[in-house]
């Protein structure tokens, strides 16, 4: 059994959801107290769920036509409605870093990100986006250049309010590639 399988049939089993049976759970956070979004195969779909920690087999998905590809997922401080992720490389070795308004089903990019060829297997640089706690900022690791990996910070203060109202976004985001 490979690590991955074992820390999700561990998962599985502190929270208690049927998801267990998959074998297939991968970036799980917690919304709040009692509810727990991961990606996993449930009841033969591969996605985004959102379990409560009450012992049912109850997934709801989450993103179902937007967040259709693996990536690590993190809820806002304070604003459960957010959710921020990112993708793995795409054909074209872009990294897609973005938000998504629970309410709205919207997507909103935040910028795509090219992660050359030498950067692959073992030395894959996932952006592993997180935010920080007043939801202003969002830092990704990213290479840059020739400086290599870097962290690299990014304003989505006009993406989002702090009172919680849905806002359209202010950019479409960014490419870069180097």
């Amino acid at each position: 059994m490979g690590l991955l399988e074992a820390v999700s049939k561990l998962l599985s089993a502190t929270i208690g959801c049927k998801a267990r049976g998959s074998g297939y759970t991968s970036h799980f956070i917690w919304r709040d107290p009692n509810h727990l979004t991961m990606w996993t195969k449930h009841r033969g779909k591969n996605g985004f769920f959102l379990f409560k920690d009450d012992g049912s087999d109850r997934g709801i998905v989450v993103g179902e036509r937007t967040m259709t590809r693996n990536g690590h997922n993190t809820y806002l401080p304070g604003h459960a409605e957010w959710i921020l992720n990112d993708t793995y490389p795409d054909k074209d070795r872009l990294q897609h870093v973005y938000l998504f308004d629970v309410k709205t089903q919207r997507r909103i990019p935040i910028g795509d990100f090219h992660l050359p060829r030498s950067y692959k297997g073992e030395w894959r640089v996932d952006t592993h986006p997180r935010t920080s706690p007043d939801d202003s900022k969002v830092v990704i690791d990213c290479p840059v250049g020739d400086q290599g990996r870097q962290l690299v910070m990014i304003d989505i203060s006009g993406l989002i309010q702090t009172d919680s109202t849905h806002t359209e976004p202010s950019h479409t985001g960014r490419h870069i590639r180097q």
